[in-house]
């Protein structure tokens, strides 16, 4: 590595990734030789916990934003099985492409599906 111009210097690294996990108080690295080198660092669960915390939260809320559009537009569905799209935005206060996206998502999923025209045809909730 040294040669390829890779790294700086010889047999300092280890060193540091030693010094530095003392510093923050976790155990030492292990150094694994085996048919290839590895190097386990143990890392602080509060950075671990804080993102998995943040990835759950975040997945949470859009899952129950999802669920609960999807809910808002089957009742609206339910009401009036004529309805159209541009009237569920309106209703729901919502832009006609994010009707337009959770109506596709209902229909591959199977919850609805069209019966008849653009005109005239009508939305049925299985």
């Amino acid at each position: 590595m040294y040669l390829r111009g890779v790294i700086e210097r010889m047999g300092t690294g280890t060193l540091d990734m030693a010094k530095r996990c003392k510093e923050m108080g976790l155990p030492l690295p292990v150094f694994v030789q085996e048919e290839d080198f590895r190097v386990i660092l143990y890392r602080t669960t509060q950075t671990t916990t804080q993102t998995t915390t943040q990835t759950t939260t975040q997945t949470t809320t859009q899952t129950t934003t999802q669920t609960t559009l999807e809910s808002k537009i089957l009742n609206l569905i339910k009401q009036d099985k004529h309805i159209t799209q541009a009237v569920i935005a309106e209703r729901l206060n919502i832009s006609f492409n994010t009707v337009k996206e959770y109506i596709v998502k209902m229909r591959k999923k199977g919850i609805i599906s069209r019966q008849g025209g653009t005109f005239g045809g009508f939305w049925e909730v299985k």
